[in-house]
């Protein structure tokens, strides 16, 4: 029997799917986004940290010490940047409950530079949580760097192994891991089964692991793909299938150009199988290629990729993958999207415009437009896999 997951957060599902949208209903209320001013009184680079002050107003506030950095790998040459930045007071880490957020002292200002909506990783996240999974939690804000304007940023929270983020048992060797799949090699980490798939320690780091948990999760993961390209049914008692399938339709969902090529996380909990997920970085998604250029509704990108290809020819997991499609669809899964992508464009208007004009682009069309095409791919891509997805399960 088809297994059925729980959704957190879902009322009552509704008889059937719909297509509907928040649009023609009241508007949320329209408020100023949080300012964040920050000043370091010198250059801010790409590590180690550069010791700052920051101030946040209002309620979920903040003024003190902080350490940013600049982050990202091809971001890094884009204009507008992202940052990593720790919480700080005298000497230490200072845990702190940013803008309503989970306490915690590592975060991130996601310039999402790549996606001309700024909406693309927020929405992702959301639908992720929508699930019943863990995803990091977003607040749009403005960024004033040494008092002048910086643009529209997304403070979210960093992945790392926390019982309020990625929380998994932590108990002797076999746990707790949080991994990051790549298809080009990571500073500290370790091959995968092929020669051209690598793995990143993301929490702990390489730095802080023994060599001996280095090569207990090195093991694991090459075993548990080992186990999935057998084809036998074996890899259900090294990863987790129900993460599996719920990863796999969030990728196929948005037709995530890198799904499971890079930015690819799993997290191992003591006595537990390897977990997929959370999901992240989908600025290069829901209709943009790496390039930034259009990507159509039509067809699957996972059927190529490392893991994926081999999970897909497993029927027991194809039917799975469409049972939980069918669920989610009954409890209006694009209504909810839409709704989220509709209250953001409300949240953003104004400030949209003037990040477009701190930030002019090159191509693509206004910030208003984009967050139209944006909305009708969805719609179309959730329509082409409703046509498609008993195929996928044969």
């Amino acid at each position: 029997m088809a297994f059925r997951h729980r959704i957190a957060g879902l009322a009552a599902a509704t008889a059937t799917a719909t297509l509907t949208t928040a649009a023609g209903q009241p508007a949320p209320a329209r408020a100023d986004l949080p300012r964040v001013h920050i000043d370091a009184g010198r250059a801010i680079g790409d590590g180690p940290k550069t010791a700052a002050r920051m101030v946040i107003r209002g309620p979920g506030g903040y003024r003190g010490r902080i350490g940013i950095e600049l982050r990202g790998g091809v971001s890094l040459t884009f204009a507008k940047k992202s940052f990593s930045l720790e919480t700080r007071s005298t000497g230490r880490q200072r845990d702190v409950a940013l803008l309503g957020m989970p306490r915690e002292n590592d975060w991130i200002l996601n310039a999402a530079h790549a996606d001309p909506t700024l909406l693309r990783d927020d929405l992702a996240y959301a639908t992720a949580r929508r699930l019943g999974r863990w995803a990091p939690r977003t607040r749009f804000v403005e960024l004033y760097l040494e008092g002048r304007y910086h643009g529209v940023y997304v403070l979210t929270e960093q992945l790392k192994l926390d019982p309020a983020r990625v929380a998994v048992p932590r108990d002797g060797i076999s746990g707790g891991y949080l991994v990051e799949l790549s298809s080009s090699p990571l500073k500290g980490g370790f091959h995968g089964s092929s020669p051209d798939r690598f793995y990143g320690h993301k929490d702990p780091g390489h730095k802080q692991l023994s060599n001996s948990q280095a090569a207990w999760i090195s093991g694991y993961v090459q075993a548990a793909e080992h186990s999935v390209t057998a084809r036998d049914g074996s890899w259900r008692a090294l990863v987790d299938e129900p993460a599996a399938v719920d990863d796999l339709l969030l990728q196929e969902l948005f037709k995530n150009y890198d799904a499971f090529r890079r930015s690819v996380f799993l997290a191992k909990g003591s006595n537990r199988p390897l977990h997929f997920g959370p999901v992240w970085d989908l600025d290069r998604a829901m209709g943009l290629d790496l390039a930034g250029t259009p990507v159509g509704v039509h067809g699957w990108i996972t059927a190529d990729r490392p893991w994926a290809a081999d999970l897909l020819t497993d029927r027991a997991f194809t039917a799975q993958l469409a049972d939980r499609w069918r669920e989610l669809r009954h409890a209006n899964l694009l209504g909810h999207m839409l709704r989220r992508l509709h209250r953001s464009q409300v949240v953003l208007r104004a400030e949209r415009e003037r990040n477009a004009r701190r930030w002019p682009r090159t191509r693509g069309s206004s910030p208003a437009a984009e967050h139209r095409r944006l909305r009708a791919w969805l719609i179309e891509r959730v329509r082409w896999i409703d046509a498609n997805i008993e195929a996928l399960a044969t």
